[in-house]
């Protein structure tokens, strides 16, 4: 069996040919990781809990070495139970699932048919059933039935939401401009284009070709309503929310968010910026959530994260990026039409920002140089006008290695999703975010590999003397401090990009090195690892690249005599 996404093979050797140490050969053992472990943890996505917390929904990817693919599954988990209740269903990797309410969640199946266009979505819902263990009762969390609700009219939706209040489920989609549904369109030909595109440097999406079929990205909303029997039922009458052109792709990140009865979304300005490769500014509009009004445009930035709104759905906030090491975050009154500035000039870039149950409160995640943090700031009354008399300071609430999503629970507690060398997503939850700020980490799924390889999350540190330049180090199994047994070193080079967070099984590799005895050294010479950051650089980065590698590579042999410098090699 081969491993693609273990990089050992593309490993650059720095030492003169006569001097390579002879064919390597694979530590083998229990206790040792291994890449078949690599492959074979589970791989989950990021945790959703229920509207009223007691329950969160986690994708799951696990790889079938039968089959040799990945098989998609969906884990249901309790919270705040006596004994923890689960219960996992499998899935096709072209269906999703979400909450509907607290005891149901939609499971939206892809069917393959004979007919055009050869694929279905059916809507189903799903009624959960959940007790807690009381004394010798053992407790359960099963799915009680599954009931037909529709089948949709479309094969392009994608990122489903249902908002109870409004009792309208949103989704994103590729809509023609005559709103018909791609499903029911006739079978066409293909549409060609002579030639190039008119500038390969040209980062913009080529419009031309985005329009040969007249389909365009947009929001579309239709009632979903629950009667009196329990039994689900989809509207026919489908709104599209958004009129303009060029949305973001919403797969990647949260571009909109619904609450009460709004939606609040961002999309690329309608504006061309002569002679630039670079993106489009970005305008951020709020709508009703059934589309019955003309959308409202509120603010426009260089560049936009996590537009979201309070459960009220009276106010909007956000995060400008203005520049490397400067944003801000911002809160609009839709109610008043005021906006105000909570953080101006950060040099913490947010990626997730949600409002607490109550929404007195913001919730962020930040990363700075090494780690991730997560922040909460006081959302003090609507000024009359203008800025604030006195900026809101920022609360610390912990710091970890990296975080995929935080949820506000109706307890007052936190739902995130953690990320470390030491094993892919796992689901956590901070207790009394304001007071004793405990985490505890809700889910176990690699708990048998971790543990029996005895992973490690891995050490950051500070390249000395050099400013934004930081790094990783895994240190070899068995190794002992002054020891005197030299052991090889891997250098990899990484961009500061937050891509390194985003994909656990990228990151393995340095956990199999650091099992087969090297010293792993992952370092960042660009900038710090903040995600969504805008990168900035001179006009001739290429020395200062060089001197950050030079100086962390330096530190290492200096601070680890074990790391054979002669031994080293580059990724």
């Amino acid at each position: 069996m081969q491993f693609p996404l273990f990089h050992l093979a593309s490993l650059l050797p720095f030492w003169p040919p006569k001097e390579r140490p002879p064919k390597f050969n694979f530590t083998r053992g229990d206790d040792v990781f291994s890449p078949m472990d690599m492959v074979s943890m589970r791989k989950p996505g990021a945790g959703i809990a229920n509207p009223t917390g007691d329950m969160f929904l986690l994708p799951i990817k696990t790889y079938n070495e039968t089959e040799a693919e990945y098989q998609h599954s969906m884990l249901l988990s309790s919270l705040g139970m006596n004994v923890q209740q689960t219960h996992e269903f499998t899935l096709s990797d072209r269906d999703s699932v979400f909450w509907l309410d607290s005891r149901t969640i939609a499971h939206i199946v892809h069917i393959e048919t004979e007919d055009y266009p050869y694929e279905k979505y059916n809507l189903k819902a799903l009624s959960l059933d959940l007790k807690d263990s009381l004394d010798d009762d053992a407790g359960y969390l099963r799915v009680l039935h599954s009931s037909f609700v529709a089948t949709l009219p479309t094969i392009t939706g994608s990122d489903f939401r249902y908002l109870p209040q409004a009792q309208r489920l949103v989704f994103y989609d590729q809509i023609p401009e005559d709103d018909n549904f791609t499903m029911y369109r006739p079978e066409e030909a293909p549409v060609y284009f002579d030639g190039p595109p008119p500038d390969y440097t040209s980062m913009l999406t080529r419009v031309m070709e985005d329009r040969a079929t007249g389909d365009m990205p947009t929001l579309m909303s239709v009632s979903l309503l629950k009667a009196d029997s329990d039994a689900w039922s989809l509207g026919t009458d489908y709104a599209r929310l958004i009129p303009h052109e060029q949305l973001p792709d919403i797969s990647t990140e949260r571009h909109y968010d619904v609450s009460g009865t709004r939606i609040i979304y961002r999309t690329e300005a309608e504006v061309e910026v002569p002679d630039c490769t670079c993106r489009f500014p970005q305008d951020i509009y709020v709508n009703t959530i059934d589309g019955s009004t003309i959308p409202r445009r509120i603010a426009s930035a260089r560049v936009v994260v996590s537009p979201t709104l309070n459960h009220a759905g009276t106010k909007a906030a956000w995060v400008e990026i203005k520049g490397k090491e400067n944003s801000r975050i911002v809160v609009y009154d839709i109610v008043q039409d005021i906006e105000f500035t909570l953080i101006d000039d950060m040099d913490l870039t947010s990626a997730s920002l949600v409002f607490s149950k109550v929404d007195n409160t913001l919730y962020f995640i930040s990363a700075n140089d090494i780690l991730v943090s997560v922040y909460s700031l006081l959302i003090p009354q609507t000024p009359l006008s203008g800025p604030l008399d006195s900026p809101v300071p920022p609360n610390l609430i912990t710091e970890t290695t990296s975080l995929s999503r935080i949820q506000a629970l109706p307890n007052g507690n936190i739902l995130a999703t953690r990320l470390s060398y030491a094993s892919p997503n796992e689901v956590m939850i901070i207790h009394d975010p304001q007071g004793a700020k405990v985490v505890e980490q809700v889910s176990h799924l690699n708990d048998d590999i971790v543990q029996r390889t005895n992973l490690t999350e891995g050490e950051a540190f500070v390249i000395p003397r050099m400013e934004n330049a930081h790094g990783w180090l895994l240190k070899p199994k068995g190794w002992i401090k002054n020891d005197g047994i030299k052991r090889p070193v891997v250098l990899i080079h990484y961009e500061g990009s937050g891509a390194w967070s985003e994909q656990w099984f990228k990151l393995s590799n340095p956990n199999v090195l650091a099992a087969q005895g090297f010293f792993v050294v992952l370092m960042n010479s660009n900038s710090p690892a903040h995600i969504f950051r805008v990168n900035e650089y001179s006009n001739n980065p290429e020395p200062h690249m060089l001197a950050k590698l030079s100086a962390g590579w330096n530190h290492i042999l200096l601070t680890y005599l074990e790391a054979c410098a002669s031994m080293m090699s580059v990724v």
